[in-house]
């Protein structure tokens, strides 16, 4: 039987949405069974994720087994250099103590003449200013002087120190073992047995944790209507290994999810007796939404794909390297016809946001993700986008126009009434401001609420300047003047039975 050891690098990658599933490959001549030794491994590459393939070529072999071992690379140190290192870091921690404790003494000293030449300080204005006595003031002279010695001996002490405690550590980290003493070596080994001779071709796979990808997306609107839209991907890898002239391949197959099938529940009919009436307190659409975003309902991570696993090929050999940083792919890119309008939603915002509408022309989907802005050129803001299939229509917001400012107020007017209760108007009134020295068309967006229950009836006060689609959104086309300012009112009022109870809508 033949041996052999060698290192293949990767040739083939498929990212996941949490782990990468990686390809080495070699050409092996055979005349007799081969034992073939893949050296380097990372050593996070799992025995259980392991398989290999035997492709011929010329000739024909049977894989036998297929067996991953591990084992700690331990570096061997000579006794008499590790015998001098410790002689060299005892007589480093000598020096080390004789330097603090000469520095403790210089303190000492420097403390002493600051000490008398404060006191002697003292009594020289007790005698000047209090007894107008004559003072010496050459030993003050001299107490200074003194003071500048025993400093400029404790500047060279904590010099010294410092060097004895540099030498110190140096001592101390050439006696620690080195980096690739303690590292795990991982090698597969197959043995193959020959069948025909020849040329047969192996592959080894494996899959490998701390690799992920995550699609991230970037929208242009051009000058002439157009958008270019880039599909692009966001791939980490921190796997140990440095992947050089890889193909690299981008799949949304989870292959660490679990498949298990649902249970199977009775279903019972049962007769019930007729629930007694009781009062009905209905809430607005947002406070709805606001205690379902509250709920604990599980939420589904990674890249959403629709419910069809898919795969991407990054066009080209690439390198990605094993530092856990991100790295962008271009995965396809299409220019496609939009239609461009000014939309205004006054319970949102105050500014006039730009919304193109486009298809999807592209041949694949466009997958959940974060999406660059550009507008002319700029960036103008990052968006979400949700799945997108092909043919799909997608609505993009590609920022505000700041000629148009938007004033929302909401009041209340009470109608008296001579024999019935008083009836209460929700009226919202609108001003479109355009500060630019161009007009300009955009729709205002407002909303009437909706009822869904019989109990409860949704009246206009007045006739609204535009119809109401089915989700009560009324949309007014305005045509602002430069310079210009224009108002709109809608509002309504609520018919209840007295079994309903409902809060003010604001």
């Amino acid at each position: 039987m033949i041996e052999r050891q060698l290192y293949a690098p990767v040739s083939r990658a498929v990212v996941c949405e949490d782990r990468a599933e990686v390809m080495r490959c070699c050409e092996i001549e055979l005349t007799e069974d081969f034992c073939l030794h893949f050296i380097k491994l990372p050593a996070l590459t799992q025995e259980t994720r392991l398989r290999a393939e035997v492709e011929p070529i010329t000739g024909q072999a049977k894989l036998d087994e297929l067996v991953l071992e591990r084992q700690f690379d331990a570096q061997k140190v000579d006794p008499q250099k590790a015998a001098d290192l410790i002689q060299a870091l005892k007589e480093a921690q000598l020096t080390k103590e004789r330097a603090e404790k000469s520095m403790s003494r210089c303190r000492e000293r420097v403390e002493a003449a600051e000490q008398m030449l404060q006191s002697y300080t003292d009594n020289a204005k007790t005698l000047l200013w209090s007894e107008g006595r004559n003072f010496d003031f050459q030993a003050i002279d001299l107490l200074e002087a003194e003071l500048d010695k025993e400093q400029t001996q404790l500047l060279s002490a904590e010099a010294f120190l410092d060097q004895a405690r540099a030498q110190c550590q140096k001592a101390e980290n050439a006696l620690l073992p080195q980096k690739e003493a303690s590292k795990i070596s991982c090698q597969a080994i197959i043995r193959l047995s020959m069948q025909e001779p020849g040329k047969v071709r192996v592959k080894l796979y494996s899959v490998l944790p701390c690799a992920l990808w995550r699609p991230a997306h970037e929208a242009h609107l051009q000058d002439d209507g157009n958008v270019t839209w880039t599909a692009g991907a966001t791939v980490w890898q921190n796997t140990g290994e440095d992947w050089h002239n890889t193909e690299l391949l981008l799949s949304t197959a989870r292959t660490g999810s679990r498949s298990e099938l649902p249970q199977i529940e009775s279903d019972l009919v049962r007769l019930c007796e007729k629930a007694d009436k009781h009062q009905v307190r209905l809430t607005s659409r947002n406070e709805a939404r606001a205690k379902e975003a509250q709920s604990n309902a599980p939420v589904e991570q990674g890249v959403y794909d629709g419910g069809e696993a898919r795969c991407f090929t990054i066009s080209g050999p690439q390198n990605l390297a094993s530092n856990g940083l991100p790295r962008m792919f271009e995965i396809a890119r299409f220019t496609t016809e939009a239609q461009t309008r000014l939309i205004a939603t006054p319970e949102l915002s105050t500014k006039a946001v730009l919304v193109a509408n486009f298809i999807n022309t592209n041949d694949s989907p466009l997958l959940a993700g974060p999406v660059t802005l550009l507008y002319h050129g700029a960036n103008v803001g990052q968006g979400h986008i949700p799945y997108c299939d092909r043919g799909e229509k997608m609505t993009l917001g590609f920022g505000s126009d700041d000629r148009f400012v938007i004033d929302l107020k909401k009041t209340v007017r009470t109608e008296e009434r001579i024999l019935q209760k008083a009836r209460r108007h929700f009226v919202q009134q609108v001003d479109v401001f355009n500060m630019g020295a161009q007009s300009g068309e955009l729709e205002l967006q407002m909303r009437i609420p909706q009822s869904e229950f019989a109990g409860l009836t949704v009246h206009m006060s007045e006739e609204p300047p535009a119809p109401a689609d089915k989700d009560g959104i009324v949309r007014i086309q305005a045509a602002a003047a430069p310079h210009s300012r224009q108002t709109f009112k809608l509002s309504f009022y609520f018919e209840q039975t007295k079994d309903v109870q409902l809060p003010d809508p604001w």
